[in-house]
């Protein structure tokens, strides 16, 4: 069975449904949440791995810009 105080955190109406989807499939809930969480954090994951990759590229642009300007900056001095 799912853990109590886990259960008790969730909305009534959404343990209901999900105790009601498992008995109808005769999944053993527990699984159900592990699996959700699991696609849950997942796609959150995906997320954050595209924002750091997309930094990662920003970051060599900034430098390639940089390194076309220092000459320009060095003359000014």
């Amino acid at each position: 069975m799912v853990d109590d105080q886990l259960m008790t955190e969730v909305d009534p109406h959404l343990r209901h449904a999900l105790l009601q989807y498992c008995e109808f499939y005769q999944l053993d809930p527990e699984n159900v949440v592990e699996e959700a969480v699991s696609d849950f954090l997942y796609h959150h994951n995906q997320t954050v791995a595209s924002l750091v990759h997309g930094y990662a590229e920003m970051a060599s642009l900034n430098s390639e810009i940089c390194q076309e300007c220092a000459g320009c900056e060095a003359k000014i001095d």
